[in-house]
């Protein structure tokens, strides 16, 4: 008893051999499907990479917006006379900054 087992995109030599002798011509369209489908793998990843990679700067952009609208708003409260509320907008956004910068840093050298 004898088995063989065979993983990846093209057929074993023997087996491809055959399709050759078989059908002449078509090792090299079995070759070229195989390339295709990897060019096309490969524009879908580097695709997907440049969503993630945009997604990631917006979600900095209106992360830096957000942010210095609600220090700009606490600062404004807190010359205005409400200092207890000024102050804990603007503290509350500032812990929320160290606390994203302090997790990204961990999770950085994980």
């Amino acid at each position: 008893m004898q088995m063989k087992s065979h993983s990846g995109p093209l057929p074993q030599p023997e087996i491809f051999e055959g399709y050759e002798r078989v059908l002449p011509g078509c090792a090299e369209r079995i070759l070229l499907m195989a390339e295709k489908q990897q060019n096309h793998r490969m524009g879908l990843e580097k695709m997907h990479l440049g969503e993630q990679l945009f997604q990631s700067k917006l979600g900095q952009i209106f992360g830096l917006l957000i942010a210095g609208i609600c220090i700009g708003t606490g600062a404004f409260l807190v010359m205005n006379g409400y200092e207890l509320a000024g102050s804990i907008l603007f503290g509350k956004t500032l812990l929320g900054l160290v606390t994203v910068f302090v997790i990204g840093k961990r999770s950085q050298q994980v």
